[in-house]
Formats: structure tokens, C-alpha cells, sequence
């Protein structure tokens, strides 16, 4: 069982790509956190729009 770590920078619309991946990995029995984990095995970032990227 993996820890995994979903970031969302733009968290005022939902994110379609976050929202599947949660899905994919609750049934693979992993666990999902959205924006805060210690220590996570896989991290994904998304945003919705170029502008609010700012890394």
C-alpha cells in the first residue's frame, strides 16, 4: 500500500485529473491524501490554468 500525495493549486474548481487519480488509487487499495501527507511514496501537482502556476 502506497501513501499517496495530491496537490491542487488551483482549489477553486475541481480538478478532473486529481479526481481520477484518487479513484484509481483508493482501488488499488493505496491511501490518498489532497494537499498534506508526511512522507508520501507518489506525488502528483495539477493545475487547471497556466497562471495560477507558480513554481
Amino acid at each position: 500500500m502506497s501513501r499517496v500525495l495530491l496537490i491542487d493549486l488551483d482549489d477553486k474548481l475541481p480538478n478532473l485529473a486529481l479526481i481520477r487519480l484518487s479513484t484509481y488509487h483508493k482501488q488499488a487499495g493505496d491511501e490518498v491524501f489532497l494537499n498534506h501527507c508526511l512522507k508520501p511514496d507518489i506525488i502528483y501537482v495539477s493545475t487547471l490554468f497556466t497562471w495560477n502556476k507558480e513554481l
